[in-house]
């Protein structure tokens, strides 16, 4: 069992065609750690990933048992290379541990004593906006930029008896730019396993990798093949002793990216033009995300049931199976009658939540009612309630109560009967003045779902005017639900707000 590793892969893309000018991949596994226990299959892993990379044509330098200088000097080398249009990928498989806002990789020489601040030195972040390697890499110039990270998922510093120095359990998520698709072999708190108890001596791959490399090579669209890995991963994962491992991604990408010279898809493939907003999406639903395509046209009620049981935590995906599976034990009774009239639209009942406060919107939101799942309490004279989304002024606010920022909260707008809504339109954060703006928190991705099956998710810019949300050709609907996926955290308070809201 991997105990001590977790799997990112981010694909950074900027404005270019696909895979335009010379492509580098600069692949890096670390297992011999001087004051932590070795790793069993980094090394394999790293060399399977390097082969794969030179079979898709890549200038691939593969390396092994790193430590910080010679981390380091193998980076510069590899930017060296780089030149504007360029397609570059790192890969890393070893060691890695997280602040709680920036995620480190561990070279082979860190010592397991001393302060966080100690270990911030020894160790190389990910990405910090500075000089992270994602940073720099696409300071580069590189028009396609691949981060493969296959990491410590786990505190690995206290979870075996070693000291602990107070890190945060799993690698913290990544506030990626636009055009970003990660994924994780494990969901957060989920250990990725190395081995299975079938597994003969021939195996020496991840559960993870065996699964994703194959198709890689195959010259499937990266997309294809992680949904393609995705669900046989964790089918594997569940042979070992109901062992759970759920791999997610992240995806903010603007159409498919093709690795190889030239991939298998019945759609074509993209140029990768300037990407629309797009959110981060918690690693822990997109799996949910993509059992959900199939399951939503399945109509067994047992099968709905069980994808709620088993996506519990994942609340809009869980909520429309749960109400689906209402709605069709409801209507089980009823006398079918054939008819020539053209069908309409199946509406999915409201979700059951407790909704802290309700309110009735004005012609603003097209006379909806507004719910909210948590309200600030009044403080000073000023009031919270979600209200203030709807009364044209962006000196009031919603705010959310909660403890912690906010995620995960869902916001309801309910019609009085089926509503045609083009777009939503934010004033994001609480606008009263600049001040107030940043000591709050603001909404920065959310997971949108409606009364007809329909979702997307939606990434709000850190502003305080007027922005807008084209939803994606949804038929009228009875309502549209909004949970927050993540902040941008304010300044002085955690609490997170929204000034207004408005339909078209």
């Amino acid at each position: 069992m991997r105990t001590t590793q977790w799997a990112a892969l981010f694909v950074m893309l900027l404005s270019a065609p696909v895979l335009a000018g010379n492509r580098y991949a600069l692949i890096v596994g670390n297992a011999a750690y001087s004051t932590l226990a070795p790793l069993q299959n980094t090394i394999a892993d790293a060399e399977a990933y390097a082969r794969v990379f030179a079979e898709l044509g890549f200038d691939v330098t593969s390396l092994k048992d790193l430590n910080r200088s010679d981390m380091e000097f193998a980076l510069v080398d590899f930017l060296d290379q780089i030149r504007p249009g360029d397609t570059a990928v790192f890969v890393y498989s070893g060691h890695g541990w997280s602040d709680g806002k920036t995620n480190f990789l561990l070279p082979t020489d860190v010592t397991m004593q001393g302060s966080e601040r100690r270990m911030r030195l020894m160790s190389i972040p990910l990405q910090n906006g500075l000089d992270g390697i994602v940073d720099q890499i696409r300071q580069a110039g590189a028009s396609v930029q691949v981060a493969i990270i296959d990491a410590c998922r786990n505190n690995i510093f206290g979870s075996d008896g070693t000291k602990s120095i107070g890190m945060t359990r799993g690698l913290s998520v990544e506030r990626a730019p636009q055009g970003a698709f990660l994924i994780f072999s494990a969901g957060s708190g989920e250990e990725s396993l190395d081995r299975l108890s079938t597994d003969d001596a021939s195996q020496t791959l991840s559960v993870f990798t065996r699964h994703f490399l194959p198709r890689l090579r195959a010259g499937m669209y990266l997309e294809d093949a992680i949904n393609a890995a995705q669900l046989e991963t964790a089918q594997a994962a569940l042979s070992y002793n109901s062992h759970q491992q759920n791999p997610a991604y992240y995806d903010q990408i603007n159409g498919k990216l093709c690795l190889s010279q030239s991939c298998e898809s019945d759609a074509p493939a993209v140029a990768i033009t300037q990407p629309i907003a797009r959110p981060i999406v918690t690693a822990d639903c997109s799996e949910a995300q993509a059992v959900w395509a199939d399951v939503k046209a399945v109509n067994d009620v047992d099968v709905l049931n069980h994808f709620a049981e088993v996506y519990a935590e994942c609340k809009v995906y869980a909520g429309l199976a749960k109400a689906k599976a209402a709605t069709l034990t409801s209507s089980s009774a009823t006398v079918v009658v054939e008819s020539d009239a053209p069908s309409r639209p199946t509406h999915l009942p409201q979700p059951n939540v407790n909704w802290a406060q309700c309110v009735s919107g004005g012609s603003t939101v097209k006379y909806a009612r507004i719910c909210v799942e948590s309200v600030l309490p009044s403080q000073s004279g000023n009031s919270y309630w979600p209200h203030n989304m709807t009364d044209r002024s962006d000196r009031t606010a919603w705010v959310e109560g909660v403890k912690g920022h906010g995620t995960g909260l869902r916001l309801l707008l309910e019609f009085e009967k089926p509503t045609q809504v083009s777009s939503i339109e934010f004033i994001n954060g609480y606008a009263k003045s600049h001040s107030t703006f940043k000591n709050n928190g603001r909404v920065e991705s959310m997971q949108l779902s409606d009364s007809s099956q329909g979702w997307q998710r939606v990434f709000l810019q850190d502003t305080s005017e007027w922005q807008s949300v084209p939803l994606d050709g949804r038929d009228p609907v009875n309502w549209i639900m909004l949970e927050i996926q993540s902040v941008y955290p304010g300044a002085k308070w955690a609490d997170t707000a929204i000034s207004e809201i408005r339909l078209r």
